[in-house]
């Protein structure tokens, strides 16, 4: 009984050694005092403790310091918004990993800096960090023939993102191949891309590219947690059309990325795949047929009531007050006509109110080349009527017209709920842009959050 104990107590103690050697631990060295305006080494020792995949180092500096890395034991190195990273997307199996780098302060610098720092890394496919002991250093003033000030040279412009779609330009058969190139910039964060394909079109990867494919509810993925170092990424995938879908067929998405820990999304320029036509025309032409029999019942009608007076003239006579009788119907559907005059007048109010000259709209979209307002019915599902226009040079998009800005602040609400979150609310006057607060201001309305 004792030593069956002491075998659980055993294995407990490995299960609890493993799961605290699972994370992976780091050592930073760092001189405790430094002078204003000189450079000195920081020094990371990184143990991974059996972690094979993504690590990431890095540390917090106050507003003016410099950073240069020095040794980056195959990391990609970047220093941006005043912090320094160092990122493995995959690690191998390493048991230790070296880092270094220079930081200089500026030479106004003085008195106590504690950094922060911290190690990321996955756990179960999803990020974990691990709070490091801070860095604190004392920065002793320098004298002026010491002080300089150094510029920033590690600034980086904003990525430039872009996301082109293929299709047969000819018509497509039963299959077909589209293809994504993804133009990420530098780009090593997370990133998602995504096409809408219509009803009765199934998928099946071709390349992945080094990311997660998925297809589900008519909806194509390609996932990567880390994006690969390279700035263009390849994907592409094979559709199945299933029997009895015809004509044109619109495919739309968007790419969702991570830049400087903000998530940020794009929209894919819709692509029309061609099909074959459906045979409808045919099926049309038996519905103008049924429709002429009607008119020509109508007319014998009339021929056989002449037959009748001629044969027996009292019947005749006796008809004719039947005749008198069918007046009084006619006059009575001269009211129904007078009735529909008061319907005119009611609407009169409407069109009086849009000639007033304001009313309010949502814009949806703004493209440098023109796209069927289709995709956006059919994408996003708006129930509301989708126009298109030109303005600055942009092909824009927007729904609705609405006689107060309560109303079109509504409609922005739901716009947003279908998955289109930079819809906004514009204004016209007499079918003129304005800013939408002289449209407030002119009738004495509010804005609202």
């Amino acid at each position: 009984m004792i030593r069956a104990l002491i075998i659980v107590v055993n294995l407990v103690i490995v299960m609890m050694v493993r799961l605290f050697v699972a994370s992976p631990s780091a050592e930073v060295k760092a001189p405790a005092s430094v002078i204003a305006g000189e450079s000195f080494v920081v020094e990371v020792s990184i143990a991974t403790n059996g972690e094979t995949d993504f690590v990431r180092y890095s540390m917090e500096f106050p507003q003016g310091w410099l950073v240069e890395k020095i040794e980056t034991a195959g990391s990609t190195f970047k220093y941006e918004k005043q912090t320094v990273k160092f990122l493995w997307s995959r690690v191998g199996v390493v048991k230790e990993l070296n880092i270094s780098y220079r930081v200089t302060p500026p030479a106004t610098a003085s008195g106590e800096f504690v950094m922060n720092c911290k190690l990321s890394h996955t756990v179960d496919n999803l990020p974990a960090n691990i709070q490091l002991t801070p860095m604190a250093i004392t920065v002793t003033p320098a004298t002026p023939a010491v002080a300089k000030v150094v510029a920033d040279s590690t600034a980086k412009p904003p990525v430039v993102i872009s996301v082109d779609r293929f299709v047969p330009e000819k018509e497509a058969g039963e299959e077909f191949v589209v293809s994504l190139v993804i133009n990420k910039d530098d780009l090593t964060s997370f990133g998602k891309v995504e096409d809408t394909l219509p009803s009765g079109f199934t998928a099946k990867v071709i390349k992945a590219d080094g990311a997660d494919f998925k297809f589900e509810n008519g909806v194509v993925k390609f996932s990567w947690f880390v994006m690969p170092a390279k700035h263009v990424l390849n994907v592409q995938y094979r559709v199945t059309v299933a029997p009895g879908v015809y004509g044109n067929q619109s495919i739309g998405g968007h790419f969702s990325y991570v830049e400087n820990e903000t998530g940020k999304l794009i929209l894919v320029a819709p692509s029309i795949v061609k099909l074959k036509a459906a045979p409808v025309v045919t099926k049309e032409e038996p519905v103008v047929i049924k429709e002429e029999p009607l008119v020509i019942k109508e007319e014998p009608i009339v021929i056989k009531e002449e037959p009748v007076v001629k044969k027996e003239e009292p019947v005749v006579i006796k008809e004719e007050p039947v005749v008198k009788k069918e007046e009084p119907v006619v006059l009575k559907e001269e009211p129904v006509v007078k009735k529909e005059v008061p319907v005119v007048i009611k609407g009169e109010p409407i069109a009086n109110t849009a000639a007033h000259g304001i009313n309010f709209s949502v814009q949806i979209a703004a493209f440098t080349r023109r796209i069927p307002v289709s995709y956006f019915t059919e994408t996003f599902h708006l129930s509301a009527t989708v126009n298109a226009e030109m303005h600055n040079g942009l092909n824009k998009y927007t729904t609705g017209s609405f006689p107060t800005y309560q109303a079109a602040h509504d409609n922005r609400n739901q716009v947003r709920t279908n998955g289109i979150i930079d819809a906004f609310v514009i204004a016209y006057n007499n079918g003129k842009r304005i800013t939408v607060q002289e449209a407030l201001m002119i009738t004495s309305q509010k804005w609202i959050q």
